[in-house]
């Protein structure tokens, strides 16, 4: 459903998202995780997920700090930028994401390309 509402001039079932589909990870990425990067990452969208946004932002802008080549952390912002109604700021972040993750590869990479995908879509409406 979701994928014919994002791309309406496929035919049914053309380009269809697997969710069992295996994404690789980088190498590189998992090397930038310890526990208290994810501890942070888990705070942080736990504060989002909650309504607050403030406390979101402040712990993904604390994970970016630790983690400056993570494309994750630039792309978690991204979305906490999203709801704060910071389009420019999270597309920044998103590009950031691309770059980092060598043009959209691994999950985060993907996940950035999809987002910033639909914010330009926005943008233009």
């Amino acid at each position: 459903m979701l994928n014919s509402i994002l791309n309406p001039n496929l035919p049914l079932g053309e380009g269809v998202f697997d969710p069992e589909e295996e994404v690789p990870e980088r190498k590189e990425d998992e090397l930038q995780e310890d526990d208290k990067l994810k501890k942070l990452d888990a705070d942080a969208v736990r504060a989002a997920e909650a309504g607050d946004l403030d406390t979101a932002l402040r712990l993904f802008d604390e994970v970016v700090a630790l983690a400056p080549a993570r494309p994750a952390s630039f792309n978690n912002r991204a979305q906490c930028l999203r709801l704060l109604g910071r389009p420019e700021a999270a597309l920044r972040d998103l590009d950031t994401a691309v770059s980092l993750s060598c043009g959209g590869r691994g999950k985060a990479g993907a996940a950035a390309l999809c987002q910033r995908g639909v914010l330009h879509r926005k943008v233009q409406e």
